[in-house]
């Protein structure tokens, strides 16, 4: 704003400049016998003075106006580091999830004979995985529509796995709870209750990496962070 008013004091400056010119050739001029000498060096006087106003006036201004520009391009650099500090955060949280959580209990479950009454234990089972989404999350907005969408649904649906998962948890103490505890369900109905829940943690597991691969895609291209895909970070397989 200072900038702005600096820059209407040199414009009402050369304004003033000039009527001043104006005056000083009035009062100097023998209007009756036309121009005199002095009338004429003053005129001339005035004239060099009124040019290197507006040349100061049109200098003054470029400065304004780069000045502006700079701090407009120096404000734009911060943002972008910024969203691509969000980005980077979330990109390695799901890429953490994927490798290490997702992996171990897509491996878990691949191996389990839901015929069976084995319950595995509860892999993968981890109770901070959203915890960087859930400190940035107000953040978010510096992103485009398409990648917060993206991010929204596949965390809703890793709040869906570790509900699941959490459910399953406490299926297994109730049947591992010991026989003389106060348990209200039949250890056949919470079999029942565990296997279903597992179900639904397997059925979930291939969306979760779909929605991982285009949460990863969406949010590299956005903040121009292709290079981590390159080099395997933040990668989906």
């Amino acid at each position: 704003m200072s900038k702005l008013w600096l820059k209407r004091i040199l414009q009402v400056a050369g304004a003033l400049a000039l009527v001043a010119l104006a005056v000083i050739v009035y009062r100097r001029t023998d209007w009756c016998k036309g121009f005199t000498p002095d009338g004429v060096m003053t005129l001339i006087a005035g004239v060099i003075a009124f040019i290197a106003v507006i040349i100061q006036i049109r200098s003054s201004s470029k400065q304004v106006q780069d000045q502006i520009k700079a701090q407009r391009d120096a404000e734009r650099e911060e943002r972008e580091r910024h969203k691509r500090a969000i980005a980077t955060a979330i990109l390695y949280e799901i890429d953490s999830f994927y490798r290490i959580d997702l992996e171990l209990a897509d491996k878990t479950l691949a191996s389990w004979d839901e015929a069976s009454n084995n319950l595995p234990s509860a892999a993968g089972l981890r109770t901070n995985i959203s915890e960087i989404y859930k400190g940035i999350s107000p953040l978010l907005g510096s992103l485009n529509a398409s990648s917060v969408s993206a991010i929204v649904k596949f965390y809703s649906m890793v709040g869906t796995y570790e509900g699941l998962w959490h459910s399953y948890q406490f299926s297994l103490d109730m049947l591992r709870a010991p026989a003389n505890a106060a348990v209200r369900l039949s250890p056949q109905s919470l079999m029942n209750d565990a296997k279903t829940q597992l179900k639904g943690i397997r059925d979930l597991i291939p969306q979760l990496k779909e929605l991982a691969a285009t949460v990863t895609s969406s949010v590299a291209h956005d903040c121009g962070l292709d290079e981590l895909i390159g080099r395997g970070n933040a990668q989906t397989h």
